[in-house]
């Protein structure tokens, strides 16, 4: 279907929209019995004329398109291919529990209000490159069954993918989350990639599982890391720990010594305190700790201050030089004054 038939009926709602695309679904299933489908994306002109057919009504177009209002599109079935590149929507959109069930292209759509994909199903291929998610943005337990990119994609706001499972490869290269992202208890079954994606606070991947561990090169936590300790919601250490697991998985050192820094002063001030706390101790009759964290927040500081939490090999370097001259000074003067 061409823009206008696509809109015309989507302004029809979701029933009738539906009823559609079953019916379109049950001509794919007789052509498949009769042996009449054929369909090759690999090669072109792999289609004859019976599948053709089926393709250039299957197919769904709202490119660059302007959603005035509230886009609803909740439930609905999109039998093969929908387009919605350069889009823009302006309000509140909803694709909560939408099947895709080939490839669903938002390439540069910007979502200016909450964006819900929340238990959505998507096909072979899902783009979302270059696109702008201006609002709270939510992909919970969504299904990903194909290859799905979010490339050069921007998170202005919370950015949530709980839950969701990735069955194919799924790419964040170069992306921007600007403020919380949740990626606790994903599955991703094949390859992950965050290369050059910029973190403004620290994702969150509890318990996330893996096949292989995701690619964190080149990706920058600069501006995580220096927010880290100012944050006051949630457990953010725990958040650093995650991703220290994750590079450990991937045998990546240098991050795994980052995420570890970075995790320990998380700690201090929040879970660490510098001393005992015996009037809050009191106040809350035996039921928080004496000393939260014990004495970690100083082994913590001076593992710091004397290796940069094992990064540096020229501050225990110094230490000792520093130590050992002082030490001979100490000796030089104490055989000065035998002499004497």
């Amino acid at each position: 279907m061409n823009k206008e038939e696509s809109l015309a009926l989507y302004e029809k709602g979701m029933k009738a929209w539906n009823a559609w695309a079953n019916d379109i679904l049950a001509k794919k299933a007789e052509l498949e019995e009769n042996k009449q489908w054929q369909i090759n994306t690999f090669r072109r002109g792999g289609l004859n004329n019976t599948t053709r057919d089926w393709v250039d009504v299957s197919s769904v177009n709202f490119p660059e398109h302007f959603f005035e209002e509230h886009a609803d599109f909740s439930g609905f079935i999109f039998p093969y291919s929908v387009n919605f590149e350069n889009a823009t929507f302006s309000h509140f959109t909803d694709f909560i529990g939408a099947t895709f069930n080939d490839s669903a292209l938002f390439y540069g759509a910007i979502f200016n209000g909450h964006a819900l994909f929340n238990i959505a199903k998507f096909g072979s291929v899902s783009v979302f490159g270059n696109t702008t998610f201006k609002a709270h943005t939510m992909f919970t337990k969504a299904i990903f069954r194909g290859n799905s990119s979010f490339d050069r994609a921007k998170f202005t706001e919370n950015a949530d993918f709980d839950g969701a499972l990735f069955e194919n490869s799924a790419v964040f290269d170069d992306t921007s989350f600007e403020s919380h992202s949740s990626f606790i208890v994903i599955e991703g079954k094949s390859r992950f990639s965050f290369k050059h994606a910029k973190f403004h606070l620290a994702p969150d991947f509890n318990q996330a599982h893996f096949t292989e561990a995701p690619q964190f090169d080149d990706s920058d936590f600069s501006e995580a890391l220096n927010r880290s300790r100012s944050e006051s919601e949630g457990n953010i250490s725990s958040n650093w720990r995650a991703l220290k697991k994750l590079a450990i998985q991937g045998h990546d050192h240098e991050r795994e010594l980052i995420f570890f820094a970075a995790e320990i002063k998380s700690q201090r001030g929040k879970e660490d305190k510098a001393f005992p706390q015996p009037i809050k101790y009191l106040i809350n009759n035996n039921n928080d700790a004496l000393w939260p964290g014990d004495s970690r927040y100083w082994f913590g500081y001076f593992y710091q201050c004397f290796s940069d939490f094992g990064r540096s090999i020229m501050r225990p370097l110094s230490w000792w030089l520093g130590l050992g001259v002082r030490n001979l000074r100490v000796v030089y003067r104490e055989v000065d004054r035998n002499k004497r």
